[in-house]
């Protein structure tokens, strides 16, 4: 369907609240409940049941030019709505005030979006066609008119989880059934793309059959690139395209030129570095912390510590942060739980967190807080709902809002996209 396309059926049947009549600004940290907007539920259309809720998860919103791009799906291979693509692109036109698709993907899930040199990429989350080569999409501006363009040419990846740039390269995190070559890069555009090995972690042995390696997350640190990886010891697949596995390894691994930055030689190599500072016991969570949600800012990256809970998917346990020194801490927010997106406003100045809190008699309450110093922090706002916020972003200062599920939870209110006007927050420092 070309971009621009209503959606005007999917309307049917949401809940609808009330449009924002309030212009008077609103107490700093104000309960918004009910002049939040519901704009609607793109995933609906095709996943309307209660028991397709999971599918419907907004696992990210992405803000590109005047549009707020959002990805839905279910990659697992088991459970409930699996392998549930082709997935569209949707969007939200604020000026218009309507959804629309501008293409459709060959992946069971759009996981997150990554803007690189104002260009909007989408990694190749998991390919229904083969797994001989994997995707990666992008959008390279945000004139009316332009085309998604597909590169169909990472060879030898089941999954594509990330994308970056570094070393004027283009780097791609794998998900793939053999040892060693997890990450790739390219620098001609994604016309070729060169593997980097992953040394293996002791007591791993090299092999088809011994590890499944999953590079899920890049993230810098001052001038270093680092990647979160996990590795499934003695992995075998299985007929129904589950994998079996004896454990579980996690790691980070930092990359090294070792020759000219004309022609990188370019290796990554396991660290000792903490970077969830003790929050994580891997003997407990089956040493499977990972880096998600990574920003810049003052300088310093920071980032959710997350676990895995499905064949993919994670669900957060902790916010941190790490100075280009190495000075890893984590950070607390007051009045929030668990914390599910990280947001650097335009200027760089402030950083917004939104996380959510459980009703104990049901549903959540959805806080946006904010910190120009992750020391101190103020709530910008909060809102209930049946249930909790997995992403959000921020256009022509409102907040955007994606609504979630977790695999065990069904809830008719995942997949829908809510708004709160700026007129209702306050979001100065404290």
């Amino acid at each position: 369907m070309q971009r621009g396309v209503l959606l005007a059926l999917m309307l049917i049947g949401l809940l609808w609240h009330p449009a924002i009549t309030a212009t008077a600004q609103q107490e700093p940290g104000s309960d918004v409940t009910a002049q939040v907007e519901l704009l609607g539920s793109p995933a609906s259309a095709r996943f309307p049941r209660d028991i397709q809720a999971y599918v419907r998860n907004v696992w990210d919103l992405q803000t590109f030019g005047e549009h707020i791009y959002l990805g839905y799906g279910n990659s697992n291979n088991s459970g409930v709505v699996y392998n549930a693509g082709p997935i569209e692109v949707w969007y939200y036109d604020p000026a218009a005030g309507t959804f629309a698709y501008d293409y459709v993907t060959d992946e069971e899930q759009i996981d997150q979006f990554v803007v690189i040199d104002g260009q909007l990429f989408l990694p190749g989350h998991d390919p229904r066609s083969t797994h001989q080569s994997s995707n990666v999409y992008r959008l390279r501006d945000t004139q009316p008119g332009t085309q998604w363009t597909r590169w169909a040419s990472v060879p030898g990846a089941l999954h594509v989880y990330d994308v970056t740039r570094y070393a004027d390269r283009l780097f791609v995190a794998l998900g793939i059934f053999e040892q060693g070559t997890a990450v790739m890069s390219s620098a001609d555009d994604g016309q070729t793309w060169q593997g980097h090995s992953l040394p293996p972690l002791p007591g791993v042995t090299a092999g088809r059959a011994e590890a499944v390696w999953r590079a899920w997350q890049f993230f810098h640190v001052g001038d270093d690139l680092w990647v979160s990886v996990r590795q499934l010891l003695h992995a075998h697949l299985q007929p129904d395209d589950t994998i079996q596995y004896r454990a579980a390894s996690a790691a980070v691994y930092r990359a090294d030129i070792t020759t000219s930055a004309a022609d990188p030689g370019i290796t990554f190599a396991p660290s000792s570095v903490d970077f969830f500072a003790g929050q994580l016991d891997p003997e407990i969570e089956g040493r499977g912390g990972r880096v998600a949600r990574p920003v810049i800012f003052r300088g310093q990256t920071v980032y959710l510590g997350v676990r895995t809970v499905t064949d993919h998917n994670w669900t957060p346990f902790g916010l941190f942060a790490v100075t280009a020194d190495y000075d890893v801490r984590a950070l607390t927010v007051p009045g929030i739980d668990q914390v599910w997106d990280v947001l650097v406003a335009a200027g760089g100045g402030r950083l917004f967190v939104l996380g959510t809190t459980p009703h104990a008699s049901g549903g959540f309450r959805n806080t946006v807080a904010v910190t120009c110093d992750l020391q101190t922090w103020r709530a910008v706002l909060h809102f209930n709902d049946a249930t909790f916020s997995r992403s959000f972003a921020r256009h022509a200062g409102d907040f955007y809002f994606g609504q979630g599920a977790e695999e065990v939870m069904v809830n008719l209110a995942s997949g829908r996209i809510l708004r709160v006007d700026q007129a209702l927050f306050d979001t100065r420092c404290p």
